[in-house]
């Protein structure tokens, strides 16, 4: 009997699976909006809270929270969750800032930014 080939519907075999950070950048003023728009109430919770919930449901190795204005109220924001909260006291000098001290602070060598000013955005 000969060897028919591969199957057209055959599983492919696992890739290995490669580390992967999640980084959230929650450190800005909210100057636009007036208030810290990390902790905007949504659905009942506060928007970093819920960026970090759905990041850990995710397959990411970890997740780093970036945080500047308002530290304290945005890592109380997070109390319970397995997260890494990362300080960035230059935070008023921009994004770019937290992008930095983000990528910083992971450990491995691939990381996904994620922005906490977009609820409906999805991971």
């Amino acid at each position: 009997m000969t060897d028919p080939g591969p199957r057209p519907n055959a599983t492919p075999p696992p890739r290995p699976r490669v580390p992967v950070s999640g980084v959230i950048l929650a450190a800005g003023t909210g100057s636009r909006l007036g208030r810290t728009k990390p902790l905007l109430d949504v659905d009942g919770q506060p928007l970093v809270r819920r960026i970090a919930v759905e990041a850990l449901a995710s397959q990411l190795t970890e997740v780093v929270v970036v945080v500047g204005h308002d530290a304290e109220a945005v890592t109380r924001a997070l109390d319970g969750l397995p997260v890494r909260v990362v300080g960035n006291p230059e935070f008023q000098g921009g994004q770019a800032t937290s992008v930095r001290a983000g990528v910083a602070a992971v450990t491995v060598s691939v990381a996904i930014i994620r922005y906490s000013l977009r609820p409906t955005a999805r991971p």
